[in-house]
């Protein structure tokens, strides 16, 4: 998959210009229509609203190139879009590319979000615009760049099938700052990242409740391999948003450097039905377990949710497997909360407690 995803994108790389300030969006699309191609940016480049990416097209920022997002709300028009596992009437992703083919991001430079309305008593009141949202992409490549804070997720892949996400050194604090949230998605490739969020790390999700489960889009395929969390509430999160199914997650040889709340999070509630199912996490070394290393939680926000969704659909929940975790210190090593009525399945040598040098008494 990921020499086929390499040379259908590196077939359009045919011409290669200069972006300045004056309209990035327009060089852009005039490579597009051209038959793809490389946007080059370097210096600083300072956006005053959404930048959309098109088929074809690989953006790729030089070694010291900046692109920096207005911080104003008028900036970011209101459109529907995916967030939390239902299409909702939100602002503009800061970075976009909507149903587009052979799409790629590259190079050492910096994306830079103003964050000082959004992370405000009234910016949290608000909807939030993610900072990269991709919906119904095919072979996308996320390649080498840093991106410094997000008005809520950093970067959601949502209905794209072929990924590779490889090298970000991502820096985003505040409320709902998932790191990469990866969102019924198939085949996908993420490696050799360092994470620092306000929220979760990496995430899996495929829609919520029955909006969730007619959509009927699993995520599915996906390894991530020597990646680093330096602080967050997850390693790795399932759900809650998993009513279209969540299978075949391998998390391998990743680092927890200061400290998450767990390692691995798999939360549902009794309205999501779904499933969780063949997700594998192996060899993680985490400095610090706020809660439980490892924890099934089935009744996720149910008390908030119950009274605006009672249909009550089971999620099944087997073939999950922690081995080979090291933990300085946690307060659990493992949390196992299923639901009586549909009880997880074939849950496999949680955590060798021998392994954790101190487990803590108290939170």
């Amino acid at each position: 998959m990921m020499k086929k995803m390499i040379g259908a994108l590196g077939a359009a790389v045919l011409l290669s210009i200069s972006a300045g300030a004056d309209d990035l969006n327009a060089r852009i699309a005039a490579v597009a229509e051209s038959g793809g191609g490389k946007v080059s940016v370097s210096g600083v480049t300072r956006m005053e609203g959404p930048l959309e990416l098109k088929s074809g097209v690989e953006l790729h920022l030089e070694d010291g190139a900046e692109i920096v997002f207005s911080g104003d709300p008028k900036r970011y028009p209101i459109i529907t879009s995916s967030y939390e596992g239902q299409d909702r009437k939100r602002p503009s992703a800061l970075v976009m590319a909507r149903d587009a083919r052979d799409v790629a991001i590259t190079g050492k430079g910096t994306f830079r979000a103003n964050v000082d309305y959004w992370h405000s008593a009234e910016g949290y009141r608000n909807p939030r615009p993610q900072f990269f949202q991709f919906s119904g992409c095919r072979n996308l490549r996320l390649e080498g760049f840093r991106v410094r804070e997000s008005p809520s997720w950093t970067i959601h892949v949502y209905d794209t099938k072929d990924v590779v996400i490889r090298g970000l050194d991502v820096i985003a604090h505040g409320r709902n700052t998932d790191g990469i949230d990866i969102d019924s998605t198939e085949n996908v490739l993420i490696e050799n990242c360092r994470l620092d969020q306000g929220d979760d790390g990496f995430v899996m999700k495929s829609g919520k409740n029955a909006e969730g489960r007619r959509r009927g889009k699993p995520t599915r395929n996906v390894t991530i391999r020597n990646c680093t969390v330096v602080n967050g509430h997850t390693l790795l999160g399932i759900g809650s948003e998993l009513s279209g199914g969540i299978e075949n997650i391998r998390l391998e040889n990743c680092t927890v450097e200061g400290e998450v709340w767990r390692v691995l999070l798999v939360k549902t509630n009794p309205a999501r039905g779904g499933y969780a199912r063949d997700i594998h996490v192996k060899n993680v070394r985490a400095a610090r377990s706020k809660c439980a290393i490892f924890e099934i939680m089935p009744d996720y926000f149910w008390w908030k949710e119950q009274k605006a969704d009672p249909e009550i659909v089971r999620t099944a929940i087997e073939d999950i497997s922690v081995e080979d975790v090291t933990c300085d210190e946690a307060w659990y090593a493992y949390d196992l909360r299923g639901d009586a009525d549909l009880k997880p399945r074939n849950v496999t040598d949680p955590v060798d407690l021998t392994a954790i040098e101190r487990i803590r008494g108290n939170p």
